[in-house]
């Protein structure tokens, strides 16, 4: 599931061309980890994403999917 992390951690890649190994070993993981981010199997911890904050403009929240932005709006909605 794209979600809009992803699509701006890559669009940012590729601006920097910064591959998958170089983002990975800025950031002490597997180049492996990282592809795993940018295909959707997983999303980065939250510790990640704040590095993911500073080094590419990709906010936290980006990492969520429509749905879960959906549930979020729903129960703010309810709890009001």
């Amino acid at each position: 599931m794209r979600t809009p992390g992803r699509t701006k951690l890559a669009a940012w890649m590729r601006r920097n061309r910064v591959t998958q190994t170089m983002l990975a070993q800025r950031l002490g993981l597997s180049q492996s980890c990282v592809s795993k981010w940018l295909s959707g199997l997983a999303r980065p911890s939250d510790e990640h994403r704040e590095e993911l904050r500073i080094l590419a403009g990709v906010e936290p929240d980006d990492w969520r999917t429509k749905r879960e932005v959906e549930r979020a709006a729903f129960a703010e909605g309810a709890a009001a």
